[in-house]
């Protein structure tokens, strides 16, 4: 009987064979900038072509395409053909993500995500095969099975017109939070070549910036993320460097700096961007390329960006309505590149690029994590409805340390206690709003003093730099002790998820001195000292490694995270004066984040909050990024 399935098997496998090879026929082909088109051809499979005006621009822009903009890095054994001095065909597989997306993009702009599941809309009639979908999209055309059984397909067949569902968790990292790839027409060009003054900036980042990739590029899709409680999956052997932090958040920046053109009129300088499907001027252009994220300071400058195009109703603009953005109001990355607030942006990130930041430690044996959750006492923080700051996050705060101190070998301290909970998680939706909690200094520092938003605030840091000196003189190595402070944001109420928020090496206190009214705490003395630019760098490097693992994992495990930039090291709210939270900011231990777990403006995100279910994973999150930045790799975030 055996025998005879198998037979059957093989008979079958052979008769739908050539439905799920790659199409023969013509090729079919659309333009993804104004050097490339990618090409979907019979027996050939896919790829993009490329075409320069000069013979020595070809190298360079095989570079952009590929993300190995590093000169060190060899374009051999990519299977580029090179043909003729201006031209080269490049296979789909080794485009960058980026590229990767703006391919499929070109050529089926249908395509969006729908919940659970990518919608692919069968566009080519008879060139599309069902191998073809499941390998561009997925990464391997094994997965047309999987498809084939979401579909309730009988048979590998697809028919023009048809659309077919692909499983979130199958697709491309860089796909898998992509909520639609807008759609293009001639009116709206699809992301243009980096123009000119891009160009510049691309060319001096390459000197000393490695391989540009996604942190995307490196997960295995398809896996399931361990249990919220449950101990990690089992680490594995940490591969060979996979491109820093920085260098995927270059690749970002210059992903939307390239959609950009630099203009003048009358009324001064400005930057030009086209709008896209489903983008709003609140989100895709004040929130991305001015930096603003507070509810009135996006409206603030959501005016001033309306009335300077003249625009009459901001709720209905068509997609590649061009906009006008003030020169001024820009972040110092999307500035021209020969700004001096734009150098100094590259200056800073090439210098933290070169850092190492990649540590191994078993089991987090020897680091030391101080944990701090925002307000308390008489400041409950950010506050909407039945949702309030300091409550919710700190039992996300009690969470994370339950796990640590059962789990790992880390040792653990809090900043702030509630003596009528100590440390133990509640499982309820809605707290009971008190006003006794303490900052663990000595003496301890009641949270229900009339000074509380400013010396409370000031205490914290103090209390991360006593414990941070005190453990380097008993030899704790610097790199071995973190800081996190949890807090929940107030912001426009169209933004959701979370944020991390890491120190910045361009702005930062030369001296610190505390005042002398703290000098009657154990922590004052601990207190006086100055940071040097390197050790500036060192920690936005750092810091910056772990908050990417922070968004890796909470994307894993389907904790929102903000669409825009979910990692800042500046917070702006006027375009010349950017500021750091002072608990980051006079900080001195090197690994340090501020996280925003969500947003209490939003009714999703105040939703989530209250649900324990949720603050479980948010702690989980957490705890699996520091697993990440001490060596361990999860089974879903391995190299595919």
């Amino acid at each position: 009987m055996r025998q005879l399935f198998v037979s059957f098997a093989l008979v079958w496998l052979f008769a739908i064979m050539p439905l799920l090879a790659w199409p023969h026929g013509a090729q079919v082909q659309a333009k993804v900038d104004q050097q490339s088109q990618a090409v979907f051809v019979a027996g050939k499979g896919a790829f993009l072509t490329v075409s320069v005006k000069y013979a020595t621009e070809l190298d360079a822009a095989l570079r952009m395409y590929t993300g190995r903009l590093n000169a060190e890095q060899s374009l051999e054994g990519l299977g580029i053909v090179r043909t003729n001095d201006r031209q080269a065909r490049l296979p789909f597989e080794v485009l960058s993500p980026l590229f990767q997306k703006s391919f499929l993009r070109a050529l089926w702009p249908k395509d969006k995500m729908d919940g659970a599941y990518w919608h692919h809309h069968i566009t080519h009639k008879g060139r599309e095969t069902l191998w073809a979908v499941a390998l561009l999209y997925t990464g391997s055309g094994q997965h047309y099975r999987e498809i084939m059984r979401v579909n309730k397909m009988t048979s590998p067949e697809i028919e023009d017109g048809r659309v077919l569902k692909i499983p979130r968790n199958l697709l491309r990292p860089i796909l898998q939070h992509e909520e639609q790839l807008p759609p293009t027409s001639v009116d709206s060009p699809r992301e243009p070549m980096l123009n000119a003054v891009v160009e510049a900036g691309l060319k001096q980042a390459a000197k000393t910036v490695r391989q540009v990739t996604q942190a995307a590029q490196t997960a295995q899709a398809g896996q399931n993320a361990p249990p919220p409680t449950a101990a990690p999956a089992k680490p594995t052997a940490v591969t060979k460097a996979r491109g820093t932090a920085f260098e995927e958040q270059l690749a970002e920046q210059l992903s939307y700096r390239r959609q950009l053109t630099y203009g003048r009129d009358k009324q001064g300088r400005y930057a030009l961007y086209a709008l896209k499907s489903g983008e709003a001027i609140y989100s895709a252009v004040v929130v991305r390329f001015c930096g603003l994220v507070s509810a009135n300071d996006v409206n603030r400058v959501a005016k001033v960006i309306i009335e300077r195009n003249q625009i009459r109703d901001e709720t209905d603009l068509p997609v590649g309505r061009k906009i006008k953005i003030p020169y001024n109001l820009l972040e110092p990355e999307f500035r021209a590149a020969d700004d001096a607030a734009y150098l100094a942006w590259q200056r800073n990130l090439e210098a933290v690029a070169r850092i190492q930041t990649q540590l191994r430690v078993a089991n987090l044996k020897g680091v030391h994590v101080i944990l701090d959750a925002g307000h308390g006492g008489r400041d409950p923080g950010a506050h909407f409805g039945h949702a309030w700051e300091d409550d919710f996050v700190y039992d996300v705060l009690c969470r994370v340390k339950l796990r640590l101190e059962t789990e790992t070998k880390a040792k653990v301290y809090s900043t702030v206690t509630d003596p009528s909970i100590q440390f133990v998680p509640q499982d309820v939706k809605t707290f009971q709003m008190d006003h006794d909690e303490v900052l663990n200094t000595k003496p301890v520092y009641k949270l229900n003093s009339s000074t509380v938003t400013t010396d409370g605030v000031n205490l914290r840091w103090m209390i991360a730099n006593y414990h941070y000196q005190r453990l380097v003189k008993s030899g704790v190595k610097p790199e071995n002790i973190f800081f996190a402070s949890f807090h929940a944001d107030s912001l426009h109420r169209g933004l959701s998820g979370g944020m991390v928020y890491v120190p910045d090496a361009r702005v930062y206190p030369r001296k610190v001195v505390p005042y002398r009214k703290f000098s009657k705490y154990r922590e004052y003395a601990a207190n006086r000292f100055s940071f040097s630019r390197k050790e500036m760098q060192q920690a936005q490097a750092r810091s910056f490694s772990f908050a990417k693992n922070y968004v890796t994992r909470s994307r894993r495990l389907g904790v929102p995270v903000h669409d825009q930039k979910p990692i800042r090291s500046l917070i702006y709210r006027t375009p010349t004066k950017p500021f750091v939270p002072a608990v980051l900011k006079y900080n001195r231990i090197p690994t340090r984040a501020l996280i925003e777990v969500c947003n209490l403006n939003n009714k999703t995100d105040r939703e989530n909050i209250a649900s324990p279910r949720f603050r479980q994973k948010l702690a989980d999150t957490f705890v699996e990024a520091l697993y990440m930045s001490y060596g361990v790799r999860f089974g879903d975030d391995e190299s595919s």
